[in-house]
């Protein structure tokens, strides 16, 4: 696993650069976001999803979530994306929200689950931001961190569970080992729902809710 350390003089588009030639290639990497970091793959290459749940050790029936790089990309993922709950939205992204909705496929192994949700998140983190707006690739997001062990910002860590399985790993010194994983709200009808409690909390969603879809 090749370290890349992402410094305040670094150039964006040169890592960014990296990034995308190792995921075109259908290899993992890690990259950092503004909670936690992420373990990422192009999400429609089935062979790379099978690497990402085995590096994970996890089960290839739970379906992850996927970085868009803004709110315009919503509407071609899913259904029912009204312009209120795009005002709802709009309050937190770039940011650490995880917006679960009903996909317009169902056709995607790995990515929308049983029931026909998508899970879509918009990040913050300047790197995350090149990198999906620079390729035609939807990357997972999903921790970097194996199934049912607590995430860590531990460049040990991430060597300990990913250095057979991972081609290139972002460091970034931002990255804290206390960071609060992303809310993730499911839109349920004209309802949300908290799936996870997260860096944003409750309250603040359910009054921006009230705010831009209730009012």
């Amino acid at each position: 696993m090749k370290l890349v350390y992402l410094e305040e003089h670094s150039e964006l588009s040169t890592v960014s650069s990296q990034v995308v030639t190792v995921l075109s290639k259908g290899e993992l990497v890690i990259l950092p976001t503004e909670t936690q970091y992420g373990l990422c793959c192009d999400s429609r290459n089935i062979e790379a999803l099978g690497r990402l749940n085995e590096a994970k050790r996890r089960s290839a029936s739970e379906p992850v979530a996927v970085f868009i790089p803004d709110i315009e990309s919503t509407r071609d993922l899913s259904d029912g994306f009204t312009r209120p709950v795009e005002n709802f939205v709009s309050r937190f992204w770039p940011g650490p929200l995880t917006l679960v909705l009903e996909s317009s496929t169902r056709d995607w192994p790995g990515i929308v689950t049983e029931s026909g949700t998508i899970g879509l998140r918009c990040s913050s983190h300047p790197l995350i931001q090149r990198v999906v707006s620079s390729t035609d690739m939807l990357l997972t997001a999903t921790s970097a961190n194996p199934h049912d062990v607590k995430p860590s910002a531990s460049v040990d860590d991430l060597k300990k569970w990913f250095s057979e399985t991972v081609s290139l790993c972002v460091l970034d010194a931002s990255v804290r080992d206390d960071a609060v994983p992303s809310t993730v709200v499911q839109i349920i009808g004209n309802k949300p729902r908290i799936l996870r409690s997260g860096a944003i909390t409750d309250a603040s969603v359910f009054a921006a809710w009230e705010k831009e879809v209730d009012s």
